[in-house]
């Protein structure tokens, strides 16, 4: 069975974006050793990391 074009990209950034997630690089260290914005990257976050989790990490963060 072949993926969409779309299916590819989601499966690819599903990818990215665990490597991003266990890597322990900052957000602008990662995305310039990818070569993509900060953007980017967050759009991915948003749209393939279900909100539940979101609001969990949030909520973990420290505030400034």
């Amino acid at each position: 069975m072949h993926l969409t074009r779309k299916e590819e990209r989601r499966q690819e950034w599903a990818e990215r974006i665990q490597h991003y997630e266990t890597n322990g690089q900052t957000m602008k260290a990662w995305c310039d050793a990818q070569g993509v914005t900060k953007d980017t990257l967050r759009y991915w976050l948003r749209n393939l990391t279900p909100r539940s989790v979101r609001v969990a990490k949030t909520a973990l963060e420290p505030r400034c």
